[in-house]
């Protein structure tokens, strides 16, 4: 029984030295944590972010005119800059609003969306923050990256007034078309950088939590 006991209890000891079963070492900031940590991802994002739209705004110019959708959505345009025939195009396209401008006919839901970006922001940050000791790799990534995504639209919402900037709302840019030169084609809603990551990052995360949900409930 004693010895029983004593190998127990190094089976313990050894458990809890095992680099693979314990994945909650402290977090200790040094310059391959910090690259780990992907922080540096979401800065360089936002800033190409940002960079993007100035460079279309500067560019593209500021939106001429104005469309209206079948829910009242309102959305602001100017001229084209073909990339590929019937496929892909920048444009400059001004939304008020949140996803595919939903809102945007609605002044004081500005508001709501700038409050929303950046509890939702914050919220990413405190997330990552505290899982930092898991030094879960992939999913410091995605963090990051859906981070970036939130960051890049709650600075244009906050910031981007006619007051201020001349110009009104998020900056949307990248607009393709889905079977273009068929008899129906459907434009995609114009998008930036920032919806990107923000898409990706989100859809890699549920995937990501599925696969390693389904894998733990095998191992049990």
């Amino acid at each position: 029984m004693e010895n029983q006991g004593k190998n127990i209890s190094q089976e313990i000891k050894k458990d809890e030295q095992s680099p693979i079963k314990n994945t909650h070492h402290k977090f200790v900031w040094t310059w391959k944590s910090l690259f780990f940590s992907f922080a540096w991802m979401a800065i360089l994002l936002i800033a190409l972010d940002q960079l993007t739209k100035w460079l279309v705004m500067i560019n593209v110019g500021i939106p001429s005119g104005t469309s209206v959708d079948a829910s009242g959505n309102v959305s602001a345009y100017g001229k084209t800059i073909t990339l590929i025939p019937g496929f892909l195009y920048i444009i400059c396209a001004l939304n008020q609003g949140s996803a595919f401008s939903v809102g945007a006919s609605v002044n004081w839901m500005r508001y709501v969306f700038i409050v929303i970006s950046w509890v939702a922001s914050i919220a990413i940050v405190y997330y990552w923050y505290k899982h930092l000791n898991k030094h879960d790799n992939l999913m410091n990534s995605i963090i990051m990256l859906c981070f970036a995504g939130a960051f890049g639209n709650a600075i244009d919402r906050t910031f981007y007034w006619n007051e201020t900037t001349g110009f009104n709302g998020v900056i949307d840019w990248i607009q393709f078309y889905l079977f273009k030169g068929s008899s129906v084609f459907y434009p995609f809603p114009t998008f930036n950088i920032a919806d990107s990551c923000l898409t990706i990052g989100v859809a890699m995360a549920v995937v990501i939590l599925v696969v390693r949900d389904i894998k733990s409930k095998k191992e049990e």
